[in-house]
């Protein structure tokens, strides 16, 4: 699923803008927004709706990332004696 939506948006969102010339990286950057905004905004082929109505429906499930980015687990490689005791 994922190599698809790279592939879409290689050639929904950059393709068109492969003949174009941006002086700086600003300007890229909105059309490459604008491109994904209309990515996002065209509809379903076997559903209704859009990617993004789909998300404004979802947004409410949604929780805040947690404070700890990242804890470490520590693991131990232990051994039974034969009695299992």
């Amino acid at each position: 699923k994922v190599e698809e939506r790279v592939r879409a948006v290689q050639n929904w969102v950059l393709a068109p803008l492969r003949n174009e010339h941006f002086t700086s990286l600003a300007t890229l950057n909105e059309a490459i927004a604008k491109g994904i905004d209309e990515l996002n905004d065209r509809p379903f082929t076997k559903m209704t709706g859009s990617r993004t109505e789909r998300f404004q429906t979802e947004r409410a499930h949604l929780r805040p990332l947690p404070e700890v980015a990242f804890s470490y687990g520590r693991w131990l490689s232990l051994k039974v004696p034969p009695n299992y005791h």
